[in-house]
């Protein structure tokens, strides 16, 4: 019998899938070490990009179904490679995560994306799961995987997200386009950078004495979502663009 599990972060991308059980695909590290960024060639590893090939060639290959759950919110708060990657929490009753349903797994398959998965779990009825794709309903519990469970994760954090991490979550979003049509990619894309939180002014605003309680409600009422962080980024670029031109033609 087949198992299924849940991506909302880099398991969005089907190449990273297919990397965690898959031995003859090497690692990623050297990708983040060179700052591979969307549109860079090697963004992807290349046995990677086969091995999804061969694997979609398959009559009962993985499926990857885009999908949102309620009750869950998604931030930017795990350490790792010199910024920071997604873990997920409970949320409030309009939150929600997207992601993929990655459906089709072997236990081998399945307990080789579990072995690098960091996080507590959580089972997630089928019932509370909605499909973008009319037609590719959930009808199975799946394992949505949310905070870490090691000493990286904090509730504010000294760095931002880490750009090559982001990068291929949104080439995977690409592959998403790729397999549902752009319609779909580009509502999961939306719902994404809206529901998605990343600290603006990295550091800690409260003191080792603050109860956890707090600091999940402070946190809350902190973070942007990564769409308005974006939009300052751009702000912010478009203001010393236009500083740099005025002195230019002041000269």
């Amino acid at each position: 019998m087949s198992k299924s599990t849940f991506g909302y972060g880099s398991l969005i991308l089907p190449t990273s899938v297919i990397a965690r059980f898959d031995d003859d695909i090497g690692p990623a590290k050297p990708i983040y070490d060179e700052g591979k960024t969307l549109g860079d060639e090697g963004l992807l590893r290349d046995e990677a990009v086969e091995a999804w090939k061969n694997e979609k060639e398959k009559d009962d290959g993985i499926e990857m179904v885009p999908v949102k759950i309620p009750g869950f919110r998604r931030n930017y708060t795990l350490e790792k490679y010199g910024g920071t990657m997604l873990e997920g929490e409970s949320g409030d009753r309009d939150d929600f995560i997207n992601g993929v349903v990655i459906r089709g797994l072997t236990d081998e398959q399945y307990e080789g994306i579990a072995s690098t998965e960091n996080y507590g779990s959580e089972e997630v009825p089928p019932e509370e799961i909605e499909s973008y794709v009319d037609g590719l309903e959930i009808d199975e519990p799946v394992t949505l995987y949310t905070e870490s469970v090691d000493d990286r994760s904090d509730y504010f954090t000294s760095r931002t997200r880490q750009p090559t991490y982001h990068a291929r979550i949104l080439k995977g979003i690409e592959m998403l386009g790729e397999m549902y049509g752009e319609e779909v990619a580009q509502e999961f894309l939306d719902d994404f950078e809206e529901n998605t939180y990343e600290n603006p002014v990295p550091g800690n605003s409260f003191s080792e004495e603050t109860p956890e309680d707090d600091r999940r409600e402070l946190r809350s009422e902190l973070m942007n979502t990564v769409r308005a962080q974006d939009r300052s980024i751009q702000g912010f670029k478009n203001l010393i663009e236009g500083i740099d031109q005025d002195y230019q033609q002041a000269r």
